[in-house]
């Protein structure tokens, strides 16, 4: 079997000023990696990214260690995911966006 690594973008100038879900990123036989989210422009310090796992790509669930608030105008935060993160079959990013109005975020997987 051969070692392969996959990465790429998943928001580029993602407004964070209003709730969403991403895409979906299959995880089945991934032993780690790591999300790095970027973000500027922050209007409030309540915005919240987190990450949520799925087995069957409907049915949702908050990953309790994978959670930022936003706290800053500026900023970056790393979603480590360790071999423990990694127990579902999908993960996603979501945003909440409580009182932001005008951050805008970039987030990339590996």
């Amino acid at each position: 079997m051969g070692y392969s690594n996959k990465e790429g973008v998943l928001w580029t100038s993602q407004s964070l000023a209003e709730d969403a879900n991403g895409e979906t990123i299959e995880v089945r036989n991934v032993g780690c990696g790591s999300l790095v989210l970027v973000w500027e422009n922050a209007s409030a310090t309540d915005g919240v990214v987190k990450l949520q796992e799925s087995n069957d790509d409907s049915t949702w669930k908050d990953i309790t260690s994978q959670t930022v608030t936003i706290g800053a105008a500026t900023g970056t935060h790393v979603f480590k995911l360790t071999k423990d993160v990694l127990l579902c079959a999908y993960i996603r990013p979501v945003i909440v966006d409580n009182a932001e109005t005008a951050a805008t975020a970039t987030l990339k997987y590996f």
